[in-house]
């Protein structure tokens, strides 16, 4: 009975994909091939551009972001595009973070542990 209730509990999870998620790792400047920025149409802000996006790149860690909910945004978004050819997507709304988003999960990253957004 012990090893009927385990495999069902593998089978949820592994059904879930909720089995050992690993945490987004932002790959090496090397493998990257480009990182691309959509621009957002005047009087809209930009909060990157491609080569500032890419001169912050190197100094990108995982971050805690906090953004009060009920504020009207602007957002960016763009890719990252890796040699090997993944891509990235990731959106802000702020000069001080990048999200990555997943299937699974949304990613943060600034060069802070911290962030907060106003």
């Amino acid at each position: 009975m012990k090893t009927i209730i385990s495999l069902l509990s593998l089978a949820v999870l592994l059904g879930t994909g909720r089995l050992a998620a690993e945490p987004l790792t932002l790959p090496e400047v090397a493998s990257v091939f480009t990182i691309a920025c959509q621009l957002n149409p005047e009087p809209l802000p930009n909060f990157f551009n491609d080569e500032s996006l890419l001169a912050l790149y190197p100094h990108l860690k995982p971050s805690k972001v906090s953004i009060p909910v009920g504020g009207k945004r602007v957002w960016q978004s763009g890719v990252i595009v890796t040699k090997d050819k993944k891509c990235l997507f990731w959106k802000t709304c702020s000069t001080k973070f990048i999200a990555i988003y997943t299937a699974d999960n949304t990613y943060y990253f600034a060069r802070e542990p911290e962030v907060h957004i106003e």
